[in-house]
């Protein structure tokens, strides 16, 4: 018999979270799709700024 999918299954997530969601999207996660969550909060100004600071370096 061949299959006709790949089943593999997702079972953590990570999430960069610059707009302080809280726990409530951590725990929605966890309930309804039984996968484990890993939440950084992130500067999002501050990691673009990097970003394009290190992007910046190979124009030249």
């Amino acid at each position: 018999m061949m299959k006709k999918y790949n089943n593999k299954f997702v079972e953590e997530t990570y999430i960069a979270d610059a707009c302080a969601s809280g726990l409530d999207l951590v725990k929605f996660l966890e309930e309804e799709l039984f996968v484990s969550v890993y939440k950084r909060t992130i500067d999002l100004e501050k990691e673009l700024i990097k970003m394009a600071v290190k992007e910046a370096q190979y124009a030249v």
